[in-house]
């Protein structure tokens, strides 16, 4: 039964950045151990054959916390999992909307790419274990940030703003000020990227084939950067 609430509350969009500062805060940690560039320090453990491991591995652990907490406080506020896109409405046309979802998102960073002339080095793998989370960390931090940004974010906006286009405008610029670490062209691509999981996200009234599509792509961009 939903509370006497109407809307989704907006006071909770600051989860979006928790992942950040949680990663921030981890490698201020290990800095301050390290007594100078954490990235050495996390070399010397011999764990990681690439630092990118490490980072994306920390961020999507953070984006795990902070999706826990807001589903947390979607419970205990009386909202349903349904108001944030969790409905068994999977169908035929919705895996096809994902599935050109993948493909519109791939061709969006070859032009990104393209027009602003960057290029990104492939992370390396040195073991098992680099495989193993370079396949578990983008998977949790496409779920995670599709129940965040999409499912969460985007659908708050919606409730609470007339401007319709203006609130999914908001809620990927917030989704692409996520990505700042991968520098303006991040930032570029993340948007609109943001706004074709925002496309499929409405059309199919579901968060699954936005899911899928963010976790496929992200399997690609890392395996085949």
């Amino acid at each position: 039964m939903e509370s006497k609430i109407k809307t989704l509350p907006l006071k909770w969009i600051i989860l979006a950045y928790f992942a950040l500062f949680f990663t921030s805060f981890i490698f201020t940690i290990l800095g301050i151990i390290a007594r100078g560039d954490p990235t050495k320090l996390v070399a010397s453990w011999n764990i990681f054959a690439d630092i990118g491991i490490f980072a994306i591995t920390v961020y999507a652990i953070g984006t795990l916390i902070a999706v826990i907490i807001l589903l947390f406080l979607i419970k205990r506020n009386g909202f349903s999992f349904d108001r944030i896109g969790f409905r068994k409405n999977l169908k035929i046309t919705s895996i096809i909307y994902a599935i050109l979802g993948v493909v519109i998102i791939y061709l969006i960073s070859i032009i990104v790419e393209a027009i602003m002339k960057v290029s990104y080095e492939p992370i390396k793998f040195n073991s098992i274990l680099d495989i193993g989370l370079m396949t578990i960390s983008p998977l949790i931090g496409a779920i995670c940030e599709e129940i965040m940004f999409r499912g969460y974010i985007l659908t708050a906006l919606l409730e609470n703003m007339k401007n319709k286009l203006l609130a999914i405008i908001i809620a990927n610029l917030i989704f692409a000020s996520i990505h700042i670490y991968f520098g303006i062209a991040g930032i570029v691509f993340a948007f609109f990227a943001g706004l074709v999981f925002s496309f499929i996200y409405l059309k199919t009234n579901s968060i699954y084939p936005s899911i899928i599509t963010h976790s496929i792509y992200n399997l690609i961009a890392v395996f085949n950067p």
